[in-house]
């Protein structure tokens, strides 16, 4: 096995001969697979197969670019099941409060994907209680749940003394959490109930759950837990990443 394949740009050994699998190799992967799950018309399980693709292609490369890998291999799986739980317990959450006390958008829940469309528009603006549960509620419960995975699992020795532990174990929680909301958000697909919506609409509502939220939510968890960790290496308080773990997860209704 040469570790090439010609024409799809896929490098799977190193310089050093190890076997190594890129980001673009998960893509490529997952963008069969949703094409297969298309072709037996099972959009939400394509959606579901899509949401994991940014995911596993953080987990995939930052374990690649480690330079050190002694850690053991449940670090970033655990951290992405965790992400991933969180994040399907607030899409709950939030898709309760919006059903119950604004609109119900009949096709996707809106609360969990943060678009409701013209069903938003047509329910007028959020009253105050949606507006503080969700917006303020459930933002700072789904930031700090979903920090005390990565939390926990630097409390493993093994994974303390690297920063690139925090990035890897934050960006996998951060943006499976994200995979956790669009589940919820698209569930109703698997009842075969049809979204009644564009395709512009479509395609935004895609982008934004399969693409853009994994990785603003990734970037944002990798970057808190970086400074973490790396406030904990230099052995001192880095009082300027607290305005960084503020900001981490924040999340739109």
């Amino acid at each position: 096995m040469s570790g090439r394949v010609h024409g799809l740009g896929l490098h799977l050994r190193d310089a050093d001969g190890r076997v190594r699998i890129r980001w673009r190799n998960v893509v490529l992967v997952g963008f069969i697979a949703i094409v297969i799950a298309l072709l037996f018309d099972r959009a939400g399980l394509a959606i579901v197969i899509g949401s994991l693709v940014v995911p596993v292609a953080i987990v995939v490369e930052v374990r690649r670019l480690d330079s050190t890998p002694d850690e053991p291999r449940w670090g970033m799986p655990i951290a992405m099941v965790w992400g991933w739980a969180v994040g399907v317990v607030a899409g709950g959450l939030a898709t309760f409060t919006v059903d119950q006390l604004w609109f119900d958008a009949h096709g996707i829940n809106a609360g969990a994907v943060g678009f409701g469309g013209a069903a938003a528009q047509a329910a007028g603006p959020p009253p105050f209680t949606v507006i503080f549960l969700d917006g303020i509620g459930l933002t700072l419960f789904a930031a700090i749940a979903t920090f005390a995975g990565p939390f926990g699992i630097r409390r493993a020795a093994r994974f303390r003394d690297e920063l690139l532990d925090g990035v890897g174990v934050g960006g996998a929680a951060g943006s499976s959490f994200a995979a956790g909301t669009a589940l919820v958000g698209f569930w109703r697909l698997f009842s075969d109930m049809p979204l009644d919506a564009s395709v512009s609409v479509w395609t935004a509502l895609l982008i934004g759950a399969l693409v853009t939220r994994p990785l603003i939510y990734g970037l944002a968890m990798a970057i808190a837990c970086a400074g973490i960790w790396r406030a904990t290496i230099a052995g001192r308080q880095d009082i300027a990443t607290l305005p960084v773990f503020a900001a981490a997860m924040s999340r739109s209704v």
